[in-house]
């Protein structure tokens, strides 16, 4: 199970960017067990539809074509705001 860290509305942008990059670990982690599944019992449509539409949510550098806001996005977004 996982546990997740309650952080206090007034947190910094730095913890946020903290939170977000643990938030990111594990869904690259659970995008992996997805595609595993998914190409295991060779489902194309979970792999299209799921685990694909997640890797671009997850971040950059996922090989798709997709200009939609990701984690990776939100990330530069707190980090420039602290610049």
């Amino acid at each position: 199970m996982i546990k997740i860290k309650a952080t206090v509305v007034t947190s910094s942008n730095e913890e946020h960017v903290e939170n977000l990059t643990e938030a990111q670990a594990l869904l690259k982690d659970s995008i992996d067990l997805l595609q595993h599944v998914a190409r295991a019992t060779n489902n194309v449509q979970a792999q299209k539809y799921l685990v694909d539409r997640l890797k671009i949510l997850a971040g950059v550098g996922h090989g798709l074509l997709s200009n939609d806001f990701n984690i990776d996005n939100w990330i530069e977004e707190l980090e420039e705001e602290d610049a």
